[in-house]
């Protein structure tokens, strides 16, 4: 096998400074030593399952080089790409008083089967195109990549404890400038900036991250130096100040992460860099202008001018004609502002996540919305597409459990007329359902009685968009009696096959068990039928204290844990058992609770603890 899979040796730069140094460094962060037979049993344990359908196996020559059949290096990374990527993750830091970024690697599993990257059997070129990310394992390596990468996204994670490792690929990636077509760089001020002013003219797709503390000027960017680019997504970058020529551009998203956090946060300022970011209506209104002609999707997240009372009443509205969709997050006065400087067509998908004002709360917004319903031109705006809360999951979220505080605005006085002009005339069905709560547990709770009032008034099925709702997303800690559940799994979401539920409050979990298997004395007498939700495949419950879910006295209810089991029992008696129960950080599972759990459920099922 060796014959016919030729050795490929990274070129050797005489004296290299930045190869010992990088080496030994990451050789004592990961400790990565190992015997060769520990090093054939870890690569047998993470990928002997990719070696049923080689025809060639494995082979090692010494204990730090592995020999490996072309095809199953393709499929490694393959699988590696597709499934556990590198990816950069935002934490909160050590106080807890704003988000910090940190790379996260699944892929360190490879060094387990080359621990040197000087020499290594790869024949496919394929591998070098669907890598998809280039992670920096080692001077070796990155040397390789580079070299052959031609299409492939290069990816630079956040290493700021190793100058070395930046200053080295400040002098090898300009040289690879001229064939990169997708480039990501995160976490470091001078690399990002000694990129940028270098010319790229294959390149397409830009993510630049500046840094946590640092703001990033792109003058040279857009001047001519990447005239093939259409993708731009920058994070803590002065974005607006001088954007130079971005005529041209598909897509293009500003984020500003951590400036609303720290800002919120008692007895913390915002930063004066991150107040620097934030630029002016003006200087948006223009850019918007330039990109106006072939902008389709736009994200704007905490990078929208801070709102200003009469600020710029004479400002021209901009028309984003081709704008197929938007993605706002901002305070609700904020985006009220940009939003009256804005046209943009009917059907463009709008996410949106308003943080409430403190007085109005997200009165601008219903405003706003309401303002465009009733004239002409906004009947036509599907607001079943916007979601008004403090986040967003997915995509086809839906606000339509708003839209009884819209119509207050609208000053609507039939509630079912509310919903018919809110939801449109031809509704697409809703599949997926996240409710989020914006400013405290009002707005679930407000949700659960717009359901209720739904049910109440017999509202025609042909009039409901989320009838056929079978994927449940609740947030916050909100207290829903047994009868709102009763309602929401009963009643207006017969179909759900996946639930997810976080941090719930202790009433609100048990009275969810309740709902969906009452065996109380009660639903006995009024005989409501104990077999809701058959078709739950999915239960994802995270961060639930079970051990708060103890006997109330004072009602016949059954203990959370005990009326689990009989969930599950009655679940897998009909033959309806889940395909998927998940506990994320949970408390107070023993052991022979967990151990009667896999009693009732199929096997593999019950995953805790991630």
């Amino acid at each position: 096998m060796s014959e016919r899979i030729p050795w490929i040796d990274a070129f050797k730069v005489p004296n290299d400074p930045w190869e010992e140094e990088c080496r030994s460094n990451w050789w004592k962060v990961h400790d990565i030593r190992a015997s060769r037979e520990e090093t054939e049993q870890d690569f047998l344990r993470v990928y002997g399952h990719l070696l049923k359908d080689t025809d060639e196996p494995a082979t090692y020559k010494c204990s730090t080089t592995v020999v490996l059949p072309s095809e199953l290096l393709v499929k490694i990374f393959s699988c590696l790409t597709k499934h556990d990527p590198p990816r950069i993750r935002e934490t909160f830091d050590a106080s807890r008083s704003h988000i910090v970024t940190a790379p996260y690697f699944g892929w360190i599993n490879v060094t387990y089967v080359c621990h040197s990257w000087k020499r290594l059997t790869i024949c496919a070129a394929d591998l070098w195109t669907d890598l998809g990310h280039g992670l920096v394992l080692g001077p070796s390596w990155t040397k390789e990549f580079l070299l052959r990468a031609r299409w492939a996204n290069v990816s630079i994670p956040s290493f700021k404890r190793y100058s070395k490792v930046f200053n080295m690929l400040s002098d090898w990636i300009p040289a690879h400038c001229s064939h990169i077509c997708d480039i990501t760089i995160s976490g470091h001020y001078q690399l990002a900036a000694h990129i940028v002013h270098k010319p790229c003219p294959e390149l397409v797709s830009a993510d630049i991250d500046s840094g946590e503390d640092c703001g990033l000027d792109l003058p040279d960017l857009c001047h001519g130096l990447a005239r093939r680019l259409r993708y731009l997504r920058l994070y803590n970058v002065m974005a607006w100040r001088s954007p130079g020529d971005w005529r041209g551009l598909v897509e293009v998203e500003v984020h500003i992460y951590g400036a609303w956090r720290r800002g919120q946060r008692h007895g913390s300022n915002v930063s004066t860099t991150k107040n620097d970011l934030r630029p002016s209506l003006a200087e948006v209104v223009d850019a918007l202008e330039v990109l106006a002609p072939t902008l389709e999707r736009l994200g704007l997240h905490f990078s929208l001018p801070s709102y200003v009372p009469c600020s710029a009443p004479a400002l021209h509205k901009v028309h984003l004609a081709c704008l197929k969709y938007m993605a706002l997050s901002a305070e609700a006065m904020s985006i009220a502002q940009f939003l009256g400087h804005v046209d943009f067509p009917p059907k463009t998908l709008i996410d949106m996540t308003c943080i409430p004002d403190e007085s109005e709360g997200l009165g601008p917004i219903y405003g706003l919305l309401a303002e465009r319903m009733s004239s002409s031109e906004g009947l036509e705006i599907d607001l079943a597409r916007i979601e008004l809360g403090s986040g967003r999951y997915e995509d086809n979220l839906l606000i339509s459990v708003y839209a009884f505080e819209v119509a207050i605005h609208a000053q609507l006085r039939d509630k079912l007329l509310s919903l018919n002009t809110l939801t449109g005339r031809k509704v697409e069905p809703i599949l997926k359902l996240s409710l989020a709560y914006a400013w405290n547990d009002d707005y679930i709770d407000a949700a659960v009685e717009f359901f209720k009032t739904l049910s109440i008034m017999m509202v025609p099925l042909q009039n409901m968009p989320y009838r056929e709702v079978h994927r449940l997303i609740l947030y916050g800690s909100c207290h829903v009696d047994a009868e709102g559940w009763h309602t929401i799994t009963r009643g207006i979401f017969p179909h759900l096959r996946s639930i997810r539920l976080l941090a719930l409050g202790q009433d609100a979990a048990q009275c969810f068990f309740h709902a969906i298997h009452d065996e109380t004395s009660r639903a006995r007498r009024k005989g409501i039928p104990t077999d809701a939700l058959p078709n739950l495949f999915t239960l994802i419950l995270c961060n639930i204290d079970v051990s708060l879910f103890a006997p109330d006295w004072q009602t016949d209810r059954t203990p959370f844990k005990d009326q689990l089991l009989i969930f599950l029992q009655d679940q897998k008696d009909c033959r309806h058992q889940l395909r998927a129960l998940v506990f994320i950080s949970p408390k107070g599972l023993d052991e022979t609770w967990v151990a009667k759990l896999r009693q009732v459920v199929s096997p593999g099922v019950v995953t805790i603890g991630f």
